[in-house]
C-alpha cells in the first residue's frame, strides 16, 4: 500500500470540511446512518448483540472480547459468491453466500468470525464436519470487535475440518472508501464513468463477506462475480478467470465469473472489481509472468498505460532475482481506479492505483515518472513482503510497509540504472522520517490499537519511513550479503505462511552465525529498542584535546533536551578527515546509557554516509573546524550525503535549542562553490522553519536576500534550463534545474522573476503555444508570474484552467492561482474550489487546491477566516494543526487564545487549540532568544 504525501488522516478530515462547507451537513448524517444502519448487525430468528460494554475484571473472559481473534480455529478455503446491485439508483445491495472450512486446533463451541454491517437469517446458516451437521444453538454479534459468533452444541473435535456456510446474506455497498464501494470518473468528454472495486485493507473484507479478518488468518479463495450483461462490461479478481457461466435470478438474467482457486493469502488483499468500457494494455516479463494494465478504453487508446506497463515487468523480474524467489502467479494485473482510499493497494495478482499513480503522458513531468515507478516499485515489494510472507497481525506492519518503502528504491533503480537510487531513498525518506518521529506524539513502530476501526491509525509515517529507515540501518552494518542472505532464507522458508518481528531476527541472527562477525549482543537485543521505542538518539559529541566524548540522549524537536529514558545500541560509523584515508569507514558500537570516546587528532564526522538513524550534535569548536572543511576546496572529500546530513543536523540542533543559530546559517555559506542537488535540496527543506519564523519579522527581508544570493550561482547554471530534451535517465539534473528555479524565484531573484514574467507573457500573446516553456518548469513560471502580476495574469489563468481538459495542466494552473499574495484572488479560488460547481473534482479539492493556498503564508490566514471564523466549523487536530504551524507572533497567540475562550464558553470547541497555543508561544520564545543573534549575522 502506498500512501501519497497528503495524509490519508488530513484527506479524511477534508472530505467532511467539504461537504460542511457546501450546505451538505444533513445529508451527510443520513449517509452515515444509512451506512450503519440500512443493514442491521444481526439477523433474525435467535440471534442477538452482546453488550459491548467490556467485562468486568472478576468475570470470566470470553473469546470475543480480544480484539485478536482466538487461534482455536484455523481457515483453509472460502467460497464466496458476490451479486452486487450495480444498474438500480434506488438499491445498493450486495447479495452474497458463502463456505469457509478451517481446521479445529483447540476444541471450542464458539465459531468467531468478523462481520460488519452483513445481515443474513440464522435459518440460513448451516456447520458440517464432513458428512455430519453440527447443530447451531446461538447466532450473536459482539459490535465492539466486530465479531458474528455461532455457537454450536458441542465442541469442535480437535484435528477435524468444519465448513460453516451462509446460504443468502445481504449488505450494502460500502458509501466510504472501505470493503466494496462504487466510485466515477470525470472523463474528458464530460461523460462520468462507474467502477465497482474493492479496498479491503485493513479491515473491510468484514463488510463484503463473514471471515477470520486477520492478516494470519490465510486460507485459499474461490471467488465468483455475478453482474448484469451490460455490453463491455467485465470483471475481474486475484486470479485468472476460469468459468462464465449466465443464469436467470427472480426474473433477471445475471452474468457470472469464477475464478480460480488463490494461494493461500490473507483477507486484506482479496480483489474484484466491476468495469464498464474498459480495456488493457499487455505484456509480459522475461520470465513469463502476464502484466496487463487496465483502465478506461480511451486511456489505453492513447497510450497512457503504456509506461506502466513496460515498467512493471521489468521489476517484477528484478525482484524474483533479487529476493531469490519466483513471483508465484501467472499474472499481475494493475488497474486505475478513481477513488482509493491510498495512492494505490497491492492485491496480489490486481493491484489497484489512482490514476496519477499509474498512467503517463506527454504531459507528464520526470517528477511525475519518478513517483510513477517508486509506486509500481512499491506495491510489488508487497508480492513477496506482505502477500508471501504476512505479518501476523498489524502491530507488525512495518514489515510489510518498511520493507516496500525501502527496496521500492532498488526496484526504480533497475528500471532507470543512473537513478541513485541511495540518494533518493535519502531525500524523500530520511528526513521525513526523522520529522515524524522527534516530537512526543510519535510513537514506536510496533504498538497496540484497542478498537477494529483504530488499526488504520497505524498505518503513518512511523511504520512506512521510519521502518524503512531501520532497515536501512540495520543493511549498513550488517553488509549487504548478510542481509540478503538472512531475507532470503526468511522468504523461502515463510512462504505463504506468516511471520512476526522476532521472527525476521531470528534470520539475520542465523546468517551472521555463518560469517565471522562479532556484535556486542544478538541481533534481537540490539534492534528491539529501535522498534519497541517511540523516537530516536541524537549523539552529543564533545572533543578535549585528542578524545572525542559521545553520549546519547533522545531527540525532541523543540525542547533543549529529553527527559524520557530511552536508549538504543547505536552503530556509530565515522570517517576521519585527514585527507589521506578520509574514505574509508570505521565502526564501532554505543550501548545503551553508557558513554563512548574516540581517540583522534583529526577531524571525525560521525554517522559517515549516514545510513544511521540518529542526529548528530558537535561542539562549537568542531562544528567551526567543519565548516572550514566545507569551505575548502576540499569539501568534496565529505559524501554528498554527509554535506546533506551536516546541513540537516546542524538546523535541527539550532531548532531545539541546543546550537547557536548562526552556525548553521554559517555552514550554509558553502553551498556557493555546492551543484549537487541533495545538500540543495535538504537546506530548502530545512530552512522552512527559519522562513515561517522569520515571515513577520523585520528580519525576513534581510532573510530572503541572502538565501537569494546564496542560490544565485546554482540559478545562473541551471535555472529556466529548457529540459524538454532531456532524457528519462537525467533526473537529478531535471530535479536540480527546478529547484533552482523555484528558490531564486520565491526568494526574490530579479533574474528569475524577470525570467518567469517573460516567459508568461510570450504564452499569453499566443495561447496555443505554450512549449516555451517546458513541462517540468510550469508550475514555477505560472506561481512566479502570478504573484509578481496583476489581474490580467490571473484571469489568464484562470481561464485556461476552465478550458483545458488536461487534469495534470489544471493541477499546475491551482497551484499558481494559490500563490498570489492577493487576498481578493486567494478568496475567489477557495470559492471555485468548493462551489457547487466546482473548477476541481471533489476528492482533489484538498491536495491540490486548499492545500496548496495554506502553503502560501497570505492565504492560510484566509483559510483561518473562512473556516474557523466565519463558518465555526471544527476539525480534528491534524488538519488543525497544520493550519497553525507556522503562527508564532503575539498576534496569533491572541487568535488562538480567543478561539480557546469561545470553545470554553461553549460557542466553538476545538480539537487542538491548546496544543497549537502552547506551539506558537515555543515559536515567539525561540525567535525573542535567537532574534539579535540574527539581526547582526544577516545584517
Amino acid at each position: 500500500m502506498h500512501i501519497s504525501r497528503c495524509s490519508a488522516a488530513l484527506l479524511c478530515t477534508f472530505v467532511l470540511f467539504l461537504f460542511i462547507i457546501q450546505g451538505l451537513l444533513i445529508g451527510m448524517l443520513m449517509w452515515y446512518i444509512c451506512d450503519n444502519a440500512s443493514v442491521p448487525s444481526g439477523g433474525s430468528n435467535n440471534s442477538k448483540v452482546i453488550d459491548e460494554e467490556r467485562p468486568r475484571e472478576d468475570e470470566p473472559k470470553k473469546p470475543w472480547t480480544d480484539i485478536r481473534l482466538p487461534n482455536n480455529l484455523i481457515p483453509n478455503s472460502y467460497d464466496i459468491n458476490l451479486r452486487p446491485i450495480l444498474d438500480d439508483a434506488t438499491s445498493n445491495a450486495l447479495y452474497g453466500s458463502m463456505d469457509v472450512t478451517y481446521l479445529c486446533k483447540i476444541p471450542t463451541k464458539y465459531t468467531l468470525l468478523h462481520s460488519k454491517y452483513i445481515k443474513f437469517d440464522s435459518s440460513k446458516v448451516s456447520l458440517k464436519t464432513g458428512n455430519c451437521d453440527v447443530e447451531i444453538t446461538n447466532v450473536t454479534f459482539y459490535e465492539l470487535h466486530e465479531y458474528v459468533i455461532f455457537e454450536s452444541k458441542e465442541k469442535c473435535d480437535g484435528g477435524k475440518y468444519y465448513t460453516l456456510s451462509i446460504l443468502q446474506y445481504v449488505t450494502s455497498l460500502s458509501h466510504n472508501l472501505w470493503g466494496l464501494y462504487r466510485s466515477t470518473f470525470e472523463m474528458e468528454t464530460g461523460e462520468t464513468r462507474t467502477i465497482l472495486s474493492s479496498h479491503m485493507q485493513p479491515t473491510g473484507a468484514r463488510k463484503v463477506f463473514p471471515c477470520f479478518d486477520e492478516p494470519g488468518f490465510k486460507a485459499n479463495f474461490t471467488i465468483t462475480i455475478w453482474f448484469r450483461p451490460v455490453e463491455n462490461r467485465l470483471a475481474i479478481s486475484n486470479m485468472p478467470a476460469k468459468k462464465h457461466t449466465t443464469k436467470e435470478i427472480d426474473g433477471v438474467l445475471w452474468n457470472s465469473t469464477t475464478f480460480e482457486e488463490t494461494f493461500p493469502m490473507a483477507t486484506y488483499i482479496l480483489a474484484f472489481a466491476i468495469c464498464d468500457d474498459y480495456s488493457f494494455a499487455e505484456s509480459s516479463s522475461a520470465t513469463g509472468i502476464k502484466v496487463r494494465t487496465f483502465a478506461p478504453k480511451e486511456w489505453i487508446a492513447n497510450g497512457t498505460a503504456d509506461y506502466a506497463t513496460k515498467t512493471a515487468p521489468i521489476i517484477l523480474d528484478h525482484f524474483q532475482d533479487f529476493f531469490g524467489v519466483k513471483y508465484p502467479l501467472t499474472k499481475a494485473d494493475q488497474i486505475v481506479v478513481p477513488q482509493l482510499v491510498f495512492g494505490a493497494m497491492e492485491n496480489w495478482g490486481l493491484v489497484m492505483y489512482k490514476k496519477k499513480f499509474l498512467l503517463v503522458d506527454d504531459n507528464s513531468t520526470i517528477r511525475d515518472k519518478l513517483e510513477s515507478v517508486n509506486t509500481i516499485s512499491h506495491e510489488l515489494v508487497h508480492m513477496w513482503f506482505g502477500n508471501l510472507v504476512t505479518p501476523t497481525f498489524w502491530n507488525d506492519i512495518w514489515l510489510n510497509e518498511g520493507f516496500a518503502t525501502y527496496f521500492s528504491y532498488s526496484g526504480a533503480e533497475s528500471v532507470y540504472p543512473t537513478w541513485n537510487s541511495k540518494q533518493l531513498f535519502f531525500l524523500e525518506i530520511f528526513y521525513q522520517a526523522m520529522d515524524a518521529d522527534d516530537t512526543n506524539l510519535s510513537h514506536p513502530i510496533i504498538h497496540e490499537e484497542e478498537r477494529p476501526d483504530a488499526i488504520f491509525n497505524m498505518f503513518d509515517s512511523i511504520v512506512y519511513k521510519k521502518g524503512g529507515c531501520m532497515l536501512r540501518m540495520i543493511n549498513a552494518f550488517l553488509g549487504d550479503e548478510v542481509f540478503m542472505n538472512g531475507l532470503k532464507a526468511y522468504l523461502k522458508d515463510l512462504s505463504y505462511n506468516t511471520t512476526t518481528t522476532d521472527t525476521l531476527f531470528k534470520y539475520w541472527e542465523n546468517a551472521i552465525n555463518k560469517t565471522e562477525n562479532s556484535y556486542p549482543a544478538s541481533i534481537s537485543e540490539m534492534l528491539t529498542p529501535w522498534t519497541t521505542q517511540a523516537g530516536y538518539p541524537v549523539l552529543n559529541v564533545k572533543r578535549e584535546n585528542d578524545v572525542y566524548s559521545i553520549t546519547q540522549e533522545r531527540f525532541l524537536r523543540d525542547e533543549e533536551s529529553s527527559y524520557d529514558k530511552n536508549s538504543w545500541y547505536v552503530p556509530v560509523m565515522y570517517k576521519v578527515m585527514n585527507g589521506n584515508n578520509s574514505k574509508s569507514n570505521k565502526l564501532s558500537w554505543m550501548l545503551p546509557n553508557d558513554k563512548f570516546t574516540i581517540n583522534e587528532k583529526d577531524l571525525i564526522l560521525v554517522n559517515a554516509d549516514a545510513t544511521g538513524f540518529y542526529r548528530v550534535n558537535y561542539d562549537e569548536d568542531t562544528w567551526n573546524k567543519i565548516i572550514q572543511y566545507l569551505k575548502s576546496d576540499k569539501f568534496e572529500e565529505i559524501p554528498v550525503e554527509n554535506r546533506g546530513q551536516l546541513i540537516s543536523d546542524s538546523f535541527a540542533m539550532a531548532r531545539s535549542g541546543r546550537l547557536n543559530v548562526t552556525i548553521p546559517l554559517k555552514l550554509s555559506e558553502y553551498l556557493l562553490n555546492e551543484t549537487e542537488y541533495l545538500p540543495w535540496k535538504i537546506f530548502t527543506s530545512s530552512i522552512e522553519h527559519l522562513d515561517k519564523k522569520l515571515f513577520k519579522s523585520s528580519l525576513y527581508q534581510q532573510f530572503r536576500k541572502y538565501v537569494a544570493k546564496l542560490v544565485l550561482p546554482l540559478y545562473k547554471e541551471y535555472g529556466f534550463m529548457d529540459d524538454s530534451s532531456m532524457e528519462d535517465s537525467d533526473l537529478f539534473d531535471s530535479l536540480t534545474i527546478q529547484l533552482a528555479t523555484h528558490t531564486a524565484c520565491y526568494y526574490g531573484s530579479e533574474f528569475c522573476i524577470e525570467n518567469a514574467k517573460r516567459l508568461y507573457a510570450s504564452w499569453m500573446k499566443n495561447p496555443e503555444e505554450k512549449r516555451a516553456i517546458s513541462m517540468n518548469n510550469r508550475e514555477e513560471v505560472y506561481c512566479t508570474a502570478l504573484r509578481n502580476g496583476g489581474w490580467d495574469e490571473w484571469n489568464f489563468a484562470m481561464k485556461e484552467h476552465i478550458s483545458t481538459l488536461d487534469k495534470e495542466e489544471q493541477r499546475k494552473l491551482r497551484f499558481g492561482l494559490s500563490c498570489v499574495e492577493d487576498e481578493t484572488k486567494l478568496w475567489i479560488l477557495l470559492a471555485r474550489c468548493l462551489a457547487e460547481n466546482a473548477i476541481v473534482e471533489r476528492d482533489e479539492a484538498w491536495s491540490t487546491c486548499v492545500e496548496f493556498v495554506m502553503k502560501n503564508e497570505y492565504g492560510r490566514r484566509i483559510v483561518w477566516k473562512y473556516v474557523i471564523e466565519m463558518k465555526g466549523i471544527q476539525f480534528s487536530h491534524p488538519f488543525f494543526e497544520y493550519l497553525t504551524n507556522t503562527f508564532s507572533s503575539k498576534d496569533d497567540i491572541k487568535l488562538l487564545t480567543d478561539l480557546k475562550k469561545r470553545g470554553e464558553n461553549g460557542k466553538s470547541r476545538q480539537p487542538g487549540v491548546k496544543g497549537a497555543i502552547k506551539n506558537a508561544e515555543k515559536s515567539l520564545k525561540w525567535l525573542e532568544l535567537n532574534e539579535e543573534d540574527l539581526k547582526n549575522w544577516l545584517m
